[in-house]
């Protein structure tokens, strides 16, 4: 005899029926997808210890998406020219350049990824192109084309030596030197 709540049950459809007539597969993909997160989660309560290392590494991931995101957002609002700022700033935003570079840094020096290397490239723009542009001392000029020696020397490392954008860079900063 089946009960109220197996009746209930029986018209759910099995997500794991590929059959042509299931309902499962008439559903949208986002079905099959929130599927998959289920038996992600249900692995994750399952086996501990390997996993307890996956969330620290996905957490450090987080981390650096949340600090290239927040170096890059405060880096362009301190960009902003102080007319454009005021209407900015009433909107709540502020921007702060120092934050920004520490951030950006920050993202550069973590473990090889894509972002690190947005973060450095940013970084390298940043010190060699627009810094340049903008200032007259040449203590200040020296400053930038050694944080952009350096960035290419720790941050993109052998791998990207030969890379047009690290020539690139490498280039601008002879330029700069005076050494055409």
């Amino acid at each position: 005899m089946i009960t109220e709540d197996e009746e209930e049950c029986t018209h759910i459809p099995d997500p794991t029926d590929t059959s042509p007539h299931s309902p499962h597969n008439q559903t949208d993909e986002n079905f099959l997808h929130s599927f998959d997160l289920v038996e992600d989660f249900k692995s994750f309560f399952d086996n501990k210890d390997t996993t307890c290392l996956a969330a620290i590494r996905d957490l450090k991931q987080l981390k650096v998406m949340a600090l290239f995101g927040y170096g890059l957002f405060h880096l362009i609002l301190s960009l902003i020219p102080p007319t454009v700022l005021r209407v900015v700033n009433l909107l709540g935003f502020h921007g702060n350049r120092y934050l920004g570079l520490t951030s950006l840094r920050t993202v550069s020096d973590s473990s090889p990824n894509f972002r690190s290397i947005l973060a450095s490239v940013t970084l390298l723009w940043y010190h060699l192109s627009l810094r340049p542009t903008f200032i007259s001392n040449s203590q200040l000029l020296v400053a930038g084309i050694k944080q952009g020696e350096k960035i290419i020397d720790q941050s993109l490392g052998p791998e990207f030596k030969d890379t047009w954008i690290t020539l690139f860079f490498t280039g601008t900063m002879t330029k700069l030197q005076g050494n055409y």
